[in-house]
């Protein structure tokens, strides 16, 4: 056979001279078309597609927008959400308009790109300049850019099936080499100019074809190591910050970086550089962008997009960790307890999550399967016991050499919690006895009375036989033992009477029903810290219900604190608290009292020993540096609430802070999702918000009129009083929770004269 007719010969080209580099086979979107840059490709595709006008989000790179005006393509922009999506209701793409969805740190759902897809008739681009290795969805146009993550100078991939009819030059990269090559032999600080020189070029750069250095420099890559090593980083990242960081993150395939959300962006940022720790600003321009959002900026300025690349291990994971601990961003002090945590439900994560940032290993016990424990789910163990078999849950703390044991917000369970805590030698809070006085409302009520702390008149079952004219109406009944407004009611008919004396039956776990006078008037919550045996009053708060629907009680739209009734409840009401607390031998913990307020005194009707499902922790922790949820887990692994010396000063300057706590109520339905989280959360005076459900969750009828309607809980604080209005109900216009038909479920919340300055004490406010 001729030489000429051996296959793959060239025939034209040299022979002899030096060896060049390799150049192996590229492994890596070998089914894509292959371009000089990310850019470009969506240069190529404005060409290949004939593209006139494209939706862009507001965070994006601003080298996106000036390729389309480069290309003359017309720019609409839409605004992004909490959870990386388009804020749908900003889209309105009309026929021949394209849109453009980037796939933010990995997080890109195939649900999010469906409904684009609808939304845009088809005409989708999606940018994984974040997801190199993420593979591309079928019949989706979906371009790449590798400098994100391999050492090239340049390159792009391009998936489409539209392509353009000149032909492309192939690009030529030896010339664009010295930041990469210098940064083998020498530090990259002295190659820095260099590298923003390669990337400046790219501004102005027509498209071509990825140059064969580019491919050869790619195919030399190991990409499953590359994967292996940036994901196992990443890993290593959100197992020490997962707990701090303000992002909620699913796991993403060969991870650009880890992306940690804190509250100071720029501050942090100054601080990891004087540790030798260098992260940057993505998209600073999308800070001086007039049409981006709140969110856009707030995640431009605020995220801090951590190194997880292959050119680092577990150690460098480690040192960021650490700096981040010695800068104060990640504070761990119960680093190594294990605690144990009673009952999974949806607000039970709180705890968890509460715990892993004191750097607790977290054990979930109840006797439902993790798939109807929410806690479960994000706790690092879980144990099916029910807590009612206190002796098998306590042998499982022994056999597994837990800490401490704690629980949450139901009272049901307090007086097993206190058995569990004797039985495995653990500390506890409170005595059985003390639990059983504080969760039987005949008991608490008849200490009140006997050191004359304001409450309700009290009748006996003997009322149902007076006649209905001899009855002091209105009357509130409720179980004896109850909590979370279960099986209340007040009535005004002798009818009412007795049907509600058997409805709060139904719900007593003891039988017996309470019968009260209904004390009318304003409403506010008190809330007591305990420590060593001292107790302070930490807060007093406007509890602010709402008559918002027919046949059930009020319900909570949200808090607003300081009272004005502090003074006088710190004068008159709290030294007698004190001896009903003494006389009982309380040492630590924590209590709330709901009150109606008349003729300006407090009178008490509830009350719980325990945590508050209203969350102010996430208040004082803002506004005066402590926190009764960590002080509550620190006792369950020490018996100590508290080694600060300066607590008491504390929570002395956390009752007199203007804060506020905004009580979404829903109404019975499906919830398929909320609207205007992403407001909510660059509120600057927003510390934190809670859902208490999630999205597909159903309420039930039978939850209206129970605490159960509250879907979201959003707290934050003001720096005058003044302020208050427009930030509380700012945040209560801003969230719609819709069902699958399109219906807003929230109830009618806060209202301008809950606000008045006269319900709230001007004293001595910060």
């Amino acid at each position: 056979m001729p030489l000429r007719q051996l296959k793959g010969l060239q025939m034209n080209r040299e022979i002899g001279g030096y060896i060049e580099l390799a150049k192996p086979v590229p492994k890596l979107h070998s089914g894509a078309l292959r371009l000089n840059s990310g850019r470009n490709c969506l240069a190529y595709l404005i060409e290949a597609r004939g593209i006139g006008t494209v939706w862009l989000p507001d965070f994006l790179c601003a080298s996106v927008s000036r390729v389309c005006a480069r290309e003359g393509v017309a720019v609409k922009t839409y605004r992004i959400n909490e959870g990386f999506e388009p804020n749908w209701a900003d889209l309105d793409v009309l026929s021949g308009e394209y849109l453009y969805l980037v796939d933010y740190y990995g997080q890109l759902t195939d649900a999010i790109v469906e409904r684009a897809s609808t939304i845009c008739g088809g005409k989708l681009i999606v940018d994984e300049a974040m997801g190199l290795f993420v593979a591309p969805r079928p019949g989706i146009d979906t371009l790449y850019s590798p400098r994100k993550f391999l050492g090239i100078p340049d390159g792009g991939y391009l998936y489409t099936d539209a392509h353009v009819s000149r032909d492309v030059a192939e690009d030529e990269s030896r010339e664009h080499m010295s930041f990469l090559l210098g940064r083998v032999e020498r530090p990259a600080s002295e190659y820095y100019e260099d590298s923003k020189a390669n990337n400046r070029r790219f501004v102005d750069e027509p498209v071509k074809r990825m140059s064969k250095l580019t491919r050869a420099l790619i195919g030399a890559v190991g990409i499953e190591e590359v994967c292996r090593i940036r994901e196992t980083n990443y890993a290593a990242l959100a197992e020490a910050l997962g707990c701090f960081n303000r992002l909620e993150l699913e796991t993403s395939l060969g991870p650009m970086a880890y992306p940690f959300l804190v509250d100071d962006g720029p501050a942090v940022r100054s601080a990891l550089a004087n540790e030798g720790i260098y992260i940057p600003t993505l998209w600073p321009d999308v800070l001086e962008n007039e049409e981006a959002g709140a969110m856009a900026k707030h995640y431009a300025r605020d995220i801090l997009p951590l190194p997880c690349d292959q050119r680092y291990g577990y150690g460098d994971m480690e040192r960021i960790v650490k700096a981040l601990q010695r800068i104060g961003v990640v504070s761990r002090p119960l680093e190594g307890k294990k605690v144990a945590i009673l009952g999974g439900t949806r607000i039970t994560c709180e705890i968890v999550r509460a715990a892993k940032k004191l750097g607790m290993h977290t054990t979930v016990i109840d006797y439902n399967p993790p798939e109807k424990s929410p806690a479960k789910l994000i706790s690092d163990e879980h144990a099916l016991i029910s807590v009612a078999d206190t002796k098998a849950v306590a042998q499982y703390l022994k056999d597994n050499h837990i800490d401490g044991v704690t629980m949450g917000y139901t009272d049901s369970i307090l007086g097993m919690f206190a058995d569990i805590c004797e039985e495995a030698g653990l500390p506890c809070y409170g005595t059985r006895e003390q639990f059983e006085t504080f969760t039987d409302k005949r008991k608490w009520k008849k200490l009140c009375v006997e050191f004359g702390v304001p409450t309700a008149r009290e009748y006996d079952e003997e009322i149902l036989d007076l006649p209905e004219d001899e009855i002091d109406f209105p009357l509130f009944i409720k179980p004896s033992d109850g909590s979370g407004a279960r099986g209340t009611s007040v009535v005004r008919t002798k009818g009412e009477l007795v049907d509600a004396v058997e409805k709060a039956r139904g719900f007593a776990r003891n039988g017996k029903v309470l019968i009260e006078k209904c004390l009318e008037g304003p409403e506010v919550t008190v809330f007591w810290l305990f420590a060593g045996g001292r107790y302070e009053v930490t807060q007093i708060g406007n509890r602010h219900v709402k008559h918002n629907q027919e046949g059930v009680i009020p319900l909570p739209a949200g808090y607003t604190f300081p009272s004005a009734v502090i003074p006088r409840y710190l004068d008159e009401v709290a030294p007698r608290v004190r001896e009903v607390l003494a006389s009982q031998g309380v040492q630590d913990g924590m209590m709330f009292m709901q009150c109606i307020v008349m003729e300006g005194l407090p009178y008490v009707y509830d009350i719980g020993f325990r945590l508050t499902g209203s969350l102010e922790h996430h208040l004082t922790e803002a506004i005066a540096g402590y926190n009764a949820m960590d002080m509550h887990l620190r006792h369950a692994v020490t018996g100590s609430m508290t080694d600060d010396p300066l607590i008491w000063d504390k929570v002395e300057a956390g009752l007199r802070a203007p804060c506020f706590n905004v009580s979404t109520l829903m109404r019975p339905g499906v919830l398929d999702h909320f609207e205007g989280l992403e407001e909510v959360e660059a509120n600057p005076s927003v510390v934190a918000f809670v859902k208490a459900h999630v999205e597909g969750e159903e309420l039930p009828p039978e939850a209206k009129g129970e605490l159960r309607q509250i879907a979201l809980r959003t707290l934050g604080r003001v720096d005058d009083l003044a302020d208050m209005e427009a930030a509380a109900l700012g945040i209560q216009r801003a969230v719609s929770i819709l069902s699958p038909e399109g219906e807003d479920l929230v109830l009618p919340g806060l209202e301008p004269e809950d606000f008045a300055i006269d319900n709230m004490w001007e004293g001595n406010c910060q």
